[in-house]
């Protein structure tokens, strides 16, 4: 019974694929936040892709109930009024639902908006 032999003459260059220096994405920061009749309008510092499901963004603890884009730098969540002056708006870390062209996420924070 015959063989078979490896058809690859070279070994494989391992530098052309070093992934050890992989160069961190940039993420979008948000520039302002309003309130507009029960929803919040977010306007980011560059272009952004809504991926889809709903944002880990909470208001004091009500979580998002609808999410919609304005433009391409620009997105409205609706929350849960909870009929308040201000409000306390968190951002997770790395959520997957929002996300930048080049593949980064929304910077993650903590944003008190007054109403």
């Amino acid at each position: 019974m015959a063989r078979r032999t490896n058809r690859r003459t070279k070994p494989r260059d391992r530098r052309a694929r070093d992934t050890t220096k992989a160069v961190s994405r940039p993420n979008v920061k948000i520039l302002s936040v309003t309130d507009d009749n029960g929803s919040v309008i977010f306007t980011l510092d560059g272009p952004f892709l809504y991926v889809g499901g709903l944002p880990g963004i909470t208001m004091e603890g009500a979580v998002v109930t609808q999410v919609s884009n304005v433009t391409s730098s620009t997105f409205t969540l609706t929350f849960f009024d909870a009929g308040s002056d201000s409000y306390v708006i968190k951002i997770p870390q790395d959520d997957p639902s929002i996300r930048t062209r080049g593949g980064g996420y929304l910077a993650a924070g903590c944003i008190t908006l007054f109403i």
